[in-house]
């Protein structure tokens, strides 16, 4: 069975794609912000991780460069979730502005909040292949 992470202060967010996940046959790990990801997903090692980039301490742009600078995560594909506005919204160039603000590879998607619960799961299941 695959495992998502979801890191998200939302918590409407988390049970729209927790919920999701769980009707297509996934586990799901959840915290609320981007401290210290990089080692719960190191020792929980997930299929997948969700990550919103607006985040109390420790942003998206900070934990995604923990999880890409991390041997023991580097792997993990990253979609981010974001209601930023100033995105071109599901297109290649938001993934590669977030790994350039972050200064590491891009994550591998991106979908917009609210999150669409099809876009997710086609999204995840591309990642995950």
């Amino acid at each position: 069975m695959s495992l998502a992470l979801i890191v998200d202060d939302d918590p409407d967010i988390v049970d729209v794609v927790k919920t999701t996940l769980e009707l297509e046959g996934w586990q799901t790990l959840d915290t609320s912000n981007g401290e210290h990801v990089a080692d719960l997903a190191a020792v929980n090692q997930p299929s997948v991780i969700l990550l919103d980039m607006m985040m109390p301490n420790v942003d998206g742009i900070e934990a995604l460069r923990e999880l890409r600078s991390d041997r023991r995560t580097e792997h993990i594909p990253v979609i981010v979730l974001s209601a930023i506005g100033d995105f071109e919204i599901g297109t290649r160039f938001d993934v590669d502005i977030i790994g350039s603000r972050a200064g590491v590879a891009p994550p591998e998607g991106f979908l917009e909040k609210p999150v669409d619960p099809k876009a997710l799961m086609a999204l995840v299941n591309d990642v995950t292949a």
